[in-house]
């Protein structure tokens, strides 16, 4: 047999058709609409995606998904995340907040499914979410950046981040794939360059789009299973999204001219 993970005694493992029940009554009223459902990391977890009403940000339009997964190897809990796609390009818009919540967490104990979130109160949180999150969106369109400060600046902090570069920004030695550094500057520049950008041009928002385009986009360093890991990458809130983010935060982007 397949061994998923090592748990302890408190640890109660939970059906999907008991972890995912409560969508029913949700479902059925028409608030959600289930357009996908399956398992990742050879059946560690499972997952279904549902739809909401679509919204509109500025002017791109939003379709908000709401994933729910469950897992069985002892190290994820009952997740029920929040997840915007812009629709132009697919990308997903994960933005990491303290004003609400991007995801609800529920451990694994016998009173798992006492605790899990009503319907009803699953979509007021994700109402929130996203009135945060175009509130957030709406204040990157008013500030600045140019393509200069992106390549410069923020592509360099990113590529740091990644352990691409050292503190002097200067590409570490790989053995393995030695030209990807430029290969992942490329393709952000690429990104930032897109057509459907245009009208967002040398602003916050627009670099913000521009790494939400290539995270949920770029190769990883190993080719394996690579659907999987963009799936992973959105469901686990965009990381490198959010770095840059809080980057611009820090430099004071989202509060005065750059």
């Amino acid at each position: 047999p397949y061994t998923m993970g090592c748990v302890g005694k408190k640890y109660t493992i939970l059906q999907n058709q008991d972890a995912f029940n409560f969508l029913t009554d949700v479902v059925k009223d028409g608030e959600l609409e289930v357009v996908n459902a399956g398992c990742v990391d050879h059946g560690k977890r499972a997952y279904i995606c549902a739809k909401t009403e679509p919204f509109k940000v500025l002017d791109d339009d939003i379709d908000p998904y709401i994933v729910f997964m469950n897992s069985f190897d002892g190290y994820g809990s009952v997740k029920v995340m929040f997840t915007p796609v812009r629709v132009f390009c697919s990308n997903c818009e994960v933005i990491a907040t303290k004003k609400a919540k991007r995801a609800i967490n529920v451990k694994h104990s016998k009173k798992v499914v006492e605790n899990l979130y009503v319907g009803g109160q699953v979509l007021f949180d994700n109402t929130k979410y996203l009135e945060v999150y175009k509130e957030e969106m709406e204040d990157l369109a008013r500030m600045r950046v140019s393509r200069q400060k992106f390549a410069e600046n923020i592509v360099v902090a990113l590529l740091k981040h990644m352990g691409l570069l050292d503190e002097l920004g200067e590409p570490k030695e790989r053995k393995r794939d030695p030209n990807v550094v430029l290969r992942y500057r490329d393709e952000l520049l690429d990104c930032w360059g897109k057509a459907d950008l245009a009208n967002y041009g040398n602003t916050a928002y627009a670099a913000f789009q521009a790494v939400a385009d290539w995270e949920t986009h770029y190769s990883p360093l190993k080719n394996k299973n690579n659907g999987e890991i963009y799936f992973q990458r959105a469901v686990g809130g965009m990381v490198l999204t959010n770095f840059v983010l809080n980057y611009m935060k820090g430099l004071g982007l989202t509060k005065t001219a750059y």
